[in-house]
């Protein structure tokens, strides 16, 4: 896969307004599956929807289904790439939680193929039809029967795009104590396993409480290092959301450093694929298990409302499109952190387990926090991000001023670009000079 654009898409369509709390329906609000909610997708800079949750397909007649229904909203929106969730493929991976499936194992590859084509027979020819969206988070012990699966489908459907997405770095392996060494098995065997030519994963990195996970940075490390060693395509679903667990605040909501915060890392770690939450993800609540969602942490508030966030969002995408037209000629080459005087990443509870890739390839020193420099690579030349991944708190709070980054770079022609714009460098002697908000990144692009 080689993308000419980036592509960016909603983790959930519009729903019906029917909510299940603790097992009693209720109709919070209207029916939101409508031509005009699908383009606000659209105008949001969407070319992608994802049909799942209440959206899903499970074997209904289709003309009647609520995935019929929800398709023709969107496609009729302008929307034309839709991906599917086949409920009955999902269980041939894995028939319910905790449990590993053994059907692809008891089939012939021929049989295999004769069940799945006739699940797929009443959507695989309708227009906007784009691919699926596969088991979400499958387990190291998924991995065989989701292999089988994505190779029945390459077979069946070869041009349908397959959404795989993994778990964030937190897989248990038998025998394999280490995390990271853990995780890049579990990854690479999915890669290797399917052929597949991209790759997904969740990892949300802003916590309760101001809490930065310490993880979020070496997952992309990990990620990012494969798909360069197998030439797949990284992709990633961005945190867009709040939620609960027993009335207590598991993520906050994202305020607008934050969605730059990961927009950037992402960018510069090479992603060419972008998710996000739009509506809340479960109209299914169970309060005794700990809520799903929190009203007004997703781009569409459950009056149907638009947040804070899908405004702001927007234009980040909007720059983000803009930009992608350097961003795609390059690919990832490594990663490194830069901190102020005395500090190390240990010092840093978002950079403390990230790997330690060496120095910096130029001269560069920060006044305070922390940087994160990556290089990507076309040829001679290097396009290089430097990105203040400190904590937003320190900025909202305490009202602390703006990293001062000072850089010398390689010999080459330079061109700066901030928000997906050509900016201008301020320069004193040889050293570039740069005030960074947490969240901002400058990207350097260093022509030979």
């Amino acid at each position: 896969m080689k993308s000419k654009k980036f592509s960016f898409f909603a983790y959930n369509p519009p729903t019906s307004g029917i909510y299940t709390v603790n097992g009693f329906h209720y109709r919070y609000s209207e029916d939101f599956r409508s031509v005009k909610r699908c383009r606000e997708y659209k105008n949001c800079g969407f070319d992608m929807l994802q049909l799942r949750y209440e959206h899903a397909y499970d074997g209904e007649e289709w003309e009647t289904s609520n995935t019929n229904y929800m398709w023709n909203m969107a496609y009729a929106a302008g929307i034309k790439k839709l991906l599917l969730t086949d409920l009955r493929i999902e269980r041939l991976i894995r028939p319910k939680k905790g449990v590993v499936s053994d059907i692809c194992e008891r089939l012939t590859e021929k049989e295999l193929d004769e069940l799945i084509a006739s699940y797929i027979a009443p959507y695989k020819d309708k227009e906007g039809f784009y691919g699926f969206q596969l088991l979400d988070e499958p387990t190291y012990q998924d991995i065989p029967s989701y292999v089988a699966v994505v190779k029945s489908l390459k077979r069946l459907v070869p041009n349908a795009y397959l959404q795989v997405n993994l778990f964030p770095i937190c897989v248990k392996i038998e025998g394999i104590d280490d995390r990271t060494e853990a995780y890049e098995k579990y990854a690479s065997d999915i890669l290797d396993g399917t052929g597949l030519d991209h790759i997904c994963f969740d990892d949300y990195p802003f916590r309760r409480e101001y809490i930065i996970s310490g993880w979020n940075i070496r997952n992309y490390q990990i990620i990012a290092r494969l798909c360069k060693a197998r030439g797949a395509e990284l992709q990633t679903v961005l945190q867009s959301f709040s939620n609960t667990s027993l009335g207590i605040l598991r993520h906050r909501k994202m305020t607008e450093s934050d969605m730059y915060w990961q927009t950037n890392v992402a960018m510069g770690f090479g992603a060419r694929e972008y998710a996000f939450y739009t509506y809340m993800p479960k109209c299914k609540i169970d309060y005794a298990k700990g809520g799903d969602g929190i009203d007004g942490a997703c781009f569409i508030n459950n009056d149907g409302s638009r947040s804070a966030l899908y405004y702001y969002t927007k234009r980040i995408i909007r720059e983000m499109k803009k930009f992608s037209k350097i961003a795609l000629k390059y690919a990832y080459e490594n990663s490194y952190f830069v901190t102020e005087k005395g500090k190390t990443t240990a010092d840093f509870e978002q950079t403390v387990l990230a790997e330690d890739h060496g120095a910096c390839p130029f001269p560069i020193s920060i006044d305070k926090g922390v940087a994160l420099v990556t290089e990507q690579k076309n040829g001679n030349d290097r396009l290089f991000m430097i990105e203040n991944i400190g904590n937003v708190k320190d900025e909202l709070f305490n009202g602390a001023p703006p990293m001062k980054v000072e850089f010398t770079l390689p010999e080459g022609e330079k061109t700066f670009y901030f928000r997906g714009e050509k900016v201008a460098c301020e320069k004193t002697g040889e050293k570039f000079v740069r005030e960074l908000k947490v969240g901002d990144a400058i990207f350097v692009e260093v022509k030979k």
